[in-house]
């Protein structure tokens, strides 16, 4: 059955140390755009990560997010620079002795300098961190997946429905169209007769002029045409992801009943070459969703 391009996906996973939350949304997009957000320390997985993600995605804008458990990324250390410290301190100490000021509360003052203490953030190990990652997007992915084809699956069916109000408007036409030709001839043949009164004129020759001016009206061909592109609509939607191929097919059904419309002076054909198009349409847009 056909994908869709818009889901959602959530994948969890945890070794003894760490744990990864990977999460994924797709929306629509004529190609495969793919925007992965992972901690700083864990940059170095964004080529595996992207690899993994195009392996099992053709299409749609899909944005992936990386969380590491807050107790990994938060573990800190807190780093004292003592030979700084001593030399500030014998600093303080000689300006107190020189100056006659009061003894000076050395640890406050000290901690009080830049430089004297810093925090240090516990790296991120992305080696170590590397399996638990990929089995983490796996899950999403499959999660991703399951919407995508749920979704797909509600679009083939609305897709499928529209294929058969055209197959029911093709059936139609090629029902009335030799009638309307047949009548298209007579009114020429009318109309000639009217204008040529009083003038004599080889029947054989009046009669292949009207056929002529009247197969420029004739739309067998634009018929066939239909009846192919409307049964590949339907073989597309037996696969996966034929989003491409149907918004195509749309511009070519589209074609062919406007050409059918330019072609006929009917109101009967008109009328359902613009019904017509308005199922097209919205044909067209329900196929954009498709990947």
């Amino acid at each position: 059955m056909p994908e869709s391009m818009t889901g959602y996906g959530v994948g969890r996973a945890s070794s003894a140390q760490l744990d990864v939350t990977v999460e994924l949304r797709s929306v629509n997009h004529r190609h495969l755009d793919l925007r992965v957000k992972l901690p700083g320390a864990l940059q170095s997985l964004q080529q595996s990560l992207t690899a993994q993600l195009r392996k099992a995605l053709d299409r749609g804008h899909v944005e992936a997010r990386v969380r590491v458990n807050d107790d990994t990324e938060s573990t800190s250390q807190i780093q004292l620079n003592l030979p700084l410290a001593k030399e500030l301190k014998a600093a303080l100490d000689q300006l107190a002795a020189e100056t006659d000021l009061q003894p000076i509360d050395h640890v406050r003052q000290l901690l009080q300098q830049p430089g004297i203490l810093r925090v240090e953030a516990t790296e991120l190990d992305a080696k170590a961190i590397k399996p638990v990652l990929e089995t983490a997007c796996a899950d999403a992915l499959k999660q991703l997946m399951r919407h995508r084809n749920e979704e797909g699956e509600r679009l083939a069916v609305d897709l499928q429905g529209r294929v058969e109000t055209l197959k029911a408007l093709h059936s139609e036409l090629e029902t009335s169209a030799p009638e309307v030709l047949s009548g298209l001839r007579k009114r020429l043949k009318d109309r000639i007769e009217d204008a040529l009164k009083g003038s004599t004129v080889d029947p054989i020759r009046f009669e292949q002029e009207v056929v002529m001016l009247s197969d420029k009206s004739d739309i067998t061909e634009e018929l066939v045409r239909l009846r192919g592109h409307l049964q590949t609509c339907e073989d597309a939607l037996q696969s996966q992801r034929p989003g491409k191929r149907l918004g195509f097919l749309a511009q070519e059904l589209l074609r062919e009943f406007n050409t059918i419309g330019s072609k006929s002076n009917s109101l009967t054909v008109t009328e359902r070459v613009v019904t017509a198009k308005v199922e097209i349409e919205k044909f067209r847009e329900q196929a954009l969703n498709l990947a």
